[in-house]
């Protein structure tokens, strides 16, 4: 991981990456059908993403992960760490989730009780996500 400031460097347009070889041979055939470098793919792919908020999330959710919550043996909630807010606990085996949810084209606040007997690796989770109590 990079944790450093980018105004710590300069950058010079360049870099290597790894990829699946199934990818390079598509980027490949897409370049080729497209006559265009595959540089250029990777470009105009990287900035279209990176002004996507639909990608930013979908990148946040396959790095990050997300969490079921499970409450008398049936799931209860599924969460991902952009929507969960905090955590407060209730007593030494629950736990209260506020996070917000979009219902319909708003943005609510909504809570979930936890039993952590039955979501073990929760509170792991959450500190791996920062998310504050």
């Amino acid at each position: 991981m990079n944790n450093r400031n980018s105004s710590d460097r300069e950058f010079s347009g360049r870099f290597q990456i790894r990829i699946n070889p199934n990818l390079h041979k598509r980027l490949f055939d897409l370049s080729n059908g497209m006559n265009c470098s595959i540089n250029d793919i990777i470009e105009i792919s990287s900035n279209y993403s990176l002004n996507n908020e639909d990608f930013i999330n979908y990148l946040d959710d396959y790095l990050h992960g997300a969490v079921m919550i499970i409450n008398n043996g049936m799931p209860t909630a599924h969460l991902v760490r952009r929507n969960v807010i905090s955590f407060s606990h209730v007593d030494r085996n629950k736990i209260l989730i506020t996070f917000k949810v979009k219902r319909g084209s708003v943005w609510q606040q909504a809570e979930v009780l936890a039993d952590l007997e039955q979501n073990p690796t929760i509170l792991r989770r959450f500190k791996e996500w920062s998310i504050p109590n």
